[in-house]
């Protein structure tokens, strides 16, 4: 059973990234979540969405498999297509 993960960000849930980032780990079969109000969860488990000082571009920072991997984008669904594509490489590197 894979791990669940949480989403640390300040944008709004309607956020076009944020929405992009939730559809590339459930593409890869993995969960998501929002992170549960006053509890403490595994580093490993937390994703990190913020928006740059560009207000267009995000940095997603994914904790897989050991050490975290950041994307840069300006498109949400590049954003989707390079975290999706990351994931499952990694989970199928894992088996």
């Amino acid at each position: 059973m894979s791990p669940i993960y949480y989403l640390d960000t300040r944008l709004d849930r309607r956020d076009a990234f944020v929405v992009a980032l939730r559809k590339a780990f459930k593409k890869a079969g993995l969960v998501l979540s929002e992170w549960p109000e006053g509890q403490d969860v595994d580093a490993q488990t937390l994703v990190h969405l913020e928006l740059q000082v560009d207000r267009v571009t995000v940095c997603a920072s994914i904790p897989l498999p050991v050490r975290a991997h950041e994307f840069l984008e300006d498109n949400p669904d590049m954003l989707e297509i390079a975290v999706y594509q990351f994931l499952d490489r990694a989970q199928r590197a894992g088996k």
